[in-house]
């Protein structure tokens, strides 16, 4: 009898390590949210608005959160709903190009900061006049434009032929 009380309090324990290992399998687990940083717009021209925001940050992971245009500091805020929104305007500035978006990222219980960046590209707001639509061969064309970065090589090409410029700057 001894022996058989023994098989069946190991089966018992065999069982019951079975049921927990399929119970473990069935039980769905939680996905995990993806944090998401996002900016909009992602392009347009000084004195824009800008957005920076994030979310599916739980409320006690994040502390604070600073936000870097180049190396232009433009605002933090501190975080407790788990979003946050960070806005600004394009700095008047700002050159014409991708520029580097950083933010940082600093949780409630660590002195360690993280950092995710994306770009903003700023667009050119040049613009040029021609003071005739039209004309007979040998017509004088004036050219002129405004909001051009002084970093800017300026060509003029007419019917895909480079056309030296023969007077202004």
């Amino acid at each position: 009898m001894g022996f058989k009380m023994k098989h069946n309090k190991i089966f018992r324990m065999l069982a019951l390590v079975i049921i927990l290992a399929l119970l473990m399998i069935a039980i769905p687990a939680t996905p995990a949210l993806a944090q998401v940083i996002y900016i909009t717009p992602s392009s347009g021209i000084p004195g824009d608005p800008v957005t920076v925001s994030g979310y599916n940050f739980t409320a006690y992971e994040l502390l604070w959160v600073h936000v870097y245009f180049g190396y232009t500091y433009m605002g933090g805020r501190q975080v407790t709903s788990g979003t946050f929104s960070v806005s600004f305007s394009v700095p008047s500035s700002a050159a014409v190009g991708t520029v580097p978006v950083t933010v940082q990222l600093t949780p409630t219980y660590s002195a360690t900061s993280y950092i995710t960046m994306t770009t903003f590209t700023v667009i050119s707001q040049a613009a040029i006049e021609i003071d005739l639509d039209n004309g007979p061969v040998g017509t004088e064309v004036e050219i002129s434009g405004s909001g051009f970065d002084s970093r800017e090589n300026i060509i003029i090409e007419y019917a895909g032929d480079g056309v030296d410029i023969e007077s202004g700057d």
